[in-house]
Protein backbone atom coordinates (compact mmCIF):
# COMPACT_ATOMS: atom_id res chain seq x y z
CA UNK A 1 0.00 0.00 0.00
CA UNK A 2 2.36 2.38 0.85
CA UNK A 3 4.51 1.66 -2.79
CA UNK A 4 0.81 1.98 -3.94
CA UNK A 5 1.04 6.23 -2.69
CA UNK A 6 4.63 6.32 -3.15
CA UNK A 7 4.49 5.34 -6.86
CA UNK A 8 0.64 7.40 -7.68
CA UNK A 9 2.57 10.37 -5.91
CA UNK A 10 5.62 10.18 -8.28
CA UNK A 11 3.05 9.54 -11.34
CA UNK A 12 1.07 12.74 -10.51
CA UNK A 13 4.09 14.87 -9.54
CA UNK A 14 5.39 13.63 -13.26
CA UNK A 15 2.50 14.70 -15.21
CA UNK A 16 1.99 18.04 -13.60
CA UNK A 17 5.60 18.80 -13.90
CA UNK A 18 5.31 20.66 -17.34
CA UNK A 19 2.16 22.16 -16.07
CA UNK A 20 2.78 25.79 -14.06
CA UNK A 21 -0.77 27.30 -14.09
CA UNK A 22 -0.89 30.40 -11.81
CA UNK A 23 -2.42 29.65 -8.48
CA UNK A 24 -5.86 31.21 -7.82
CA UNK A 25 -6.42 33.63 -4.42
CA UNK A 26 -8.44 32.21 -1.90
CA UNK A 27 -8.76 28.89 -3.85
CA UNK A 28 -5.29 27.72 -3.99
CA UNK A 29 -3.92 30.36 -1.12
CA UNK A 30 -4.58 33.02 0.66
CA UNK A 31 -2.80 36.24 2.01
CA UNK A 32 -1.25 37.21 4.89
CA UNK A 33 -1.73 41.41 4.44
CA UNK A 34 0.74 42.65 6.15
CA UNK A 35 2.70 40.11 5.40
CA UNK A 36 4.56 38.21 8.14
CA UNK A 37 8.06 38.89 8.72
CA UNK A 38 10.75 36.04 7.70
CA UNK A 39 13.72 35.45 9.07
CA UNK A 40 15.78 34.19 6.44
CA UNK A 41 17.37 37.69 5.18
CA UNK A 42 17.85 37.57 1.45
CA UNK A 43 16.46 34.19 1.14
CA UNK A 44 13.10 33.66 0.01
CA UNK A 45 11.58 31.87 3.34
CA UNK A 46 8.92 28.89 3.76
CA UNK A 47 7.75 27.44 6.71
CA UNK A 48 6.52 24.18 6.76
CA UNK A 49 4.18 24.03 9.65
CA UNK A 50 3.77 20.01 10.83
CA UNK A 51 3.06 17.30 13.43
CA UNK A 52 4.67 14.40 13.19
CA UNK A 53 1.42 12.37 14.27
CA UNK A 54 -0.15 13.93 11.07
CA UNK A 55 -0.46 11.37 8.18
CA UNK A 56 -0.94 14.26 5.60
CA UNK A 57 2.35 15.82 6.55
CA UNK A 58 4.08 12.01 6.41
CA UNK A 59 2.70 11.72 2.84
CA UNK A 60 4.29 14.91 2.08
CA UNK A 61 7.29 14.66 3.33
CA UNK A 62 8.62 12.96 -0.50
CA UNK A 63 7.69 15.43 -2.71
CA UNK A 64 8.59 18.18 -0.09
CA UNK A 65 12.17 16.70 0.35
CA UNK A 66 12.29 16.42 -3.59
CA UNK A 67 11.32 19.84 -4.31
CA UNK A 68 14.27 21.17 -1.77
CA UNK A 69 16.90 19.50 -3.34
CA UNK A 70 16.27 21.31 -6.79
CA UNK A 71 16.28 24.84 -5.10
CA UNK A 72 18.91 27.33 -5.66
CA UNK A 73 20.32 28.80 -2.77
CA UNK A 74 18.09 31.60 -2.35
CA UNK A 75 14.98 29.46 -0.85
CA UNK A 76 15.22 28.66 2.69
CA UNK A 77 12.91 26.02 4.72
CA UNK A 78 12.01 26.58 8.00
CA UNK A 79 10.30 23.58 10.05
CA UNK A 80 7.99 24.62 12.81
CA UNK A 81 5.85 21.96 14.69
CA UNK A 82 2.49 22.95 15.41
CA UNK A 83 1.42 23.84 19.34
CA UNK A 84 -1.62 21.78 20.55
CA UNK A 85 -1.63 20.85 24.16
CA UNK A 86 -1.87 17.04 23.84
CA UNK A 87 1.09 17.26 21.05
CA UNK A 88 3.49 18.44 23.72
CA UNK A 89 6.14 15.50 23.78
CA UNK A 90 6.63 15.83 19.68
CA UNK A 91 7.26 18.75 19.54
CA UNK A 92 9.61 18.87 22.61
CA UNK A 93 10.93 16.12 20.17
CA UNK A 94 11.56 17.66 17.47
CA UNK A 95 13.39 20.61 19.21
CA UNK A 96 15.45 18.24 20.92
CA UNK A 97 16.68 17.07 17.61
CA UNK A 98 17.17 20.64 16.51
CA UNK A 99 19.71 21.03 19.56
CA UNK A 100 21.31 18.14 19.48
CA UNK A 101 21.96 18.56 15.24
CA UNK A 102 20.43 15.89 14.73
CA UNK A 103 16.98 16.90 12.90
CA UNK A 104 18.36 15.96 9.13
CA UNK A 105 19.26 13.00 10.01
CA UNK A 106 16.55 11.30 11.91
CA UNK A 107 13.80 14.03 10.73
CA UNK A 108 12.27 10.94 8.50
CA UNK A 109 13.24 8.21 10.95
CA UNK A 110 10.97 9.78 13.95
CA UNK A 111 7.99 10.04 10.63
CA UNK A 112 8.54 6.11 9.99
CA UNK A 113 8.39 4.86 13.68
CA UNK A 114 5.23 6.65 14.28
CA UNK A 115 3.20 5.89 10.81
CA UNK A 116 5.12 2.33 9.70
CA UNK A 117 6.13 0.83 13.16
CA UNK A 118 3.41 2.81 15.10
CA UNK A 119 6.08 3.29 17.79
CA UNK A 120 3.87 5.89 20.46
CA UNK A 121 6.80 8.16 21.05
CA UNK A 122 4.52 10.48 22.62
CA UNK A 123 5.36 8.11 25.82
CA UNK A 124 8.66 9.77 26.67
CA UNK A 125 10.20 6.00 27.59
CA UNK A 126 9.60 4.90 23.94
CA UNK A 127 11.29 7.75 22.75
CA UNK A 128 14.50 7.40 25.09
CA UNK A 129 14.47 3.63 23.64
CA UNK A 130 13.93 5.28 20.24
CA UNK A 131 17.15 7.76 20.84
CA UNK A 132 19.41 5.21 21.94
CA UNK A 133 18.29 2.85 19.29
CA UNK A 134 19.10 5.73 16.70
CA UNK A 135 22.52 6.34 18.38
CA UNK A 136 21.31 9.00 20.62
CA UNK A 137 23.00 9.19 24.09
CA UNK A 138 20.05 8.81 26.47
CA UNK A 139 21.64 11.01 29.53
CA UNK A 140 22.01 13.84 26.76
CA UNK A 141 18.56 13.53 24.74
CA UNK A 142 17.09 13.58 28.44
CA UNK A 143 18.72 16.81 29.68
CA UNK A 144 17.99 18.38 26.31
CA UNK A 145 14.30 17.39 25.88
CA UNK A 146 13.81 19.20 29.58
CA UNK A 147 16.28 21.79 28.88
CA UNK A 148 15.42 25.57 29.41
CA UNK A 149 16.38 25.96 25.39
CA UNK A 150 13.31 23.50 24.18
CA UNK A 151 11.01 24.54 26.67
CA UNK A 152 11.49 28.08 25.09
CA UNK A 153 11.17 26.89 21.65
CA UNK A 154 7.81 25.34 22.14
CA UNK A 155 6.54 28.52 23.33
CA UNK A 156 7.94 30.00 19.79
CA UNK A 157 5.84 27.28 18.45
CA UNK A 158 2.81 28.32 20.50
CA UNK A 159 3.30 31.61 19.58
CA UNK A 160 3.59 31.04 15.53
CA UNK A 161 1.07 29.01 15.90
CA UNK A 162 -1.25 31.60 16.86
CA UNK A 163 -0.02 34.37 14.64
CA UNK A 164 -0.26 32.65 11.47
CA UNK A 165 -3.58 31.42 12.69
CA UNK A 166 -2.73 27.55 11.70
CA UNK A 167 -5.72 25.31 12.24
CA UNK A 168 -4.20 22.28 10.50
CA UNK A 169 -1.30 20.40 9.24
CA UNK A 170 0.04 20.51 7.01
CA UNK A 171 0.58 24.24 6.14
CA UNK A 172 2.93 26.05 4.05
CA UNK A 173 3.96 29.92 4.66
CA UNK A 174 6.03 31.24 1.34
CA UNK A 175 8.11 34.52 2.23
CA UNK A 176 5.69 35.63 5.06
CA UNK A 177 3.24 36.54 2.57
CA UNK A 178 1.88 33.64 0.72
CA UNK A 179 -0.34 30.25 2.55
CA UNK A 180 -1.32 26.82 1.06
CA UNK A 181 -2.73 23.73 2.51
CA UNK A 182 -3.86 20.37 1.31
CA UNK A 183 -7.21 21.27 2.02
CA UNK A 184 -6.85 24.17 -0.22
CA UNK A 185 -4.78 23.12 -3.11
CA UNK A 186 -6.96 19.34 -2.80
CA UNK A 187 -4.46 16.79 -1.98
CA UNK A 188 -1.25 17.44 -0.02
CA UNK A 189 0.35 16.02 -4.10
CA UNK A 190 -1.22 19.21 -5.52
CA UNK A 191 0.44 21.32 -2.96
CA UNK A 192 4.07 20.78 -4.34
CA UNK A 193 3.32 22.51 -7.58
CA UNK A 194 1.28 25.43 -5.84
CA UNK A 195 4.33 26.01 -3.50
CA UNK A 196 6.59 25.91 -7.11
CA UNK A 197 4.40 28.50 -8.65
CA UNK A 198 4.03 30.87 -4.75
CA UNK A 199 8.16 30.89 -4.70
CA UNK A 200 8.55 32.15 -8.30
CA UNK A 201 6.04 34.94 -7.02
CA UNK A 202 7.90 36.03 -4.00
CA UNK A 203 11.07 36.01 -6.23
CA UNK A 204 9.33 38.18 -8.79
CA UNK A 205 8.13 40.42 -5.73
CA UNK A 206 11.80 40.53 -4.23
CA UNK A 207 13.18 41.20 -7.74
CA UNK A 208 10.75 44.27 -8.47
CA UNK A 209 11.56 45.49 -4.83
CA UNK A 210 15.36 46.05 -6.04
Amino acid sequence: MRFFRFALFWMLLAAGAGASAEPRLDRDYRLFDPPKPVSTGERIEVIEFFYYGCPYCFDLQPGLNAWLKRQPPDVALRRIPVYQDSWLPLIKLYYTLEAMGEVERLHGTVYEAVHIRNDDLRNEITMLDWAVLNGLDRRKFSETYDSGAVAEKVKQSRQMTRDYGITGTPRLVIDGRYLTSSAMTGSHLAQIPVLEELVAMARRERAAKK
